[in-house]
């Protein structure tokens, strides 16, 4: 049976930057629940609560900070002023 968490882990594995953004906590899992809550409902077939999503999307980024952490940008750069 298909489950909500599946299809929240389905479409989030299509979009790396709402990865990188729930790995760094700056994503408000209700609105992007909001967001999602057409696509899940269309492939379920049914009416999902928006805190069923939310839940799931916590569930999920849980999870991915506990499997692998998303390697950060290192920059060492040098500006050099010539006249």
């Amino acid at each position: 049976m298909v489950s909500v968490s599946h299809w929240v882990s389905k479409l989030l594995a299509d979009e790396p930057f709402l990865q990188e953004a729930l790995s760094r906590k700056i994503v408000n899992y209700g609105a992007l629940g909001m967001e999602l809550r057409p696509k899940i409902e269309r492939e379920l077939g049914h009416e999902i609560k928006i805190s069923a999503i939310a839940m799931a999307l916590h569930r999920y980024a849980e999870k991915q900070r506990l499997v692998r952490k998303v390697p950060g940008f290192e920059l060492h750069s040098e500006i050099m002023l010539r006249t």
